[in-house]
């Protein structure tokens, strides 16, 4: 299906804040019934370069993934946090 292989080219959704970029993407994949991932980088647990590093391997387990927030990311890095 030339959807689904056009869906698994690298995307992007961006837009201003809260206009529904996330729950675009999640009622997408949800609708898909695929497998894939939803990481976002606001999350408590984001601690560092390592957390990206995951990430990026964890593309190899499922069709989607998906990585929301990650201007959060490089805002903490540039910080120096």
């Amino acid at each position: 299906m030339e959807l689904l292989r056009r869906l698994k080219e690298p995307r992007q959704v961006a837009g201003p804040r809260q206009v529904g970029k996330t729950t675009l993407v999640q009622q997408v994949l949800a609708a898909l019934s695929l497998p894939a991932i939803y990481a976002s980088a606001d999350e408590p647990t984001l601690k560092g370069p390592e957390w990206v590093a995951v990430q990026w391997e964890r593309q190899y387990e499922v069709d989607f993934v998906v990585q929301a927030e990650l201007q959060a990311y490089f805002a903490m890095e540039a910080k120096g946090s």
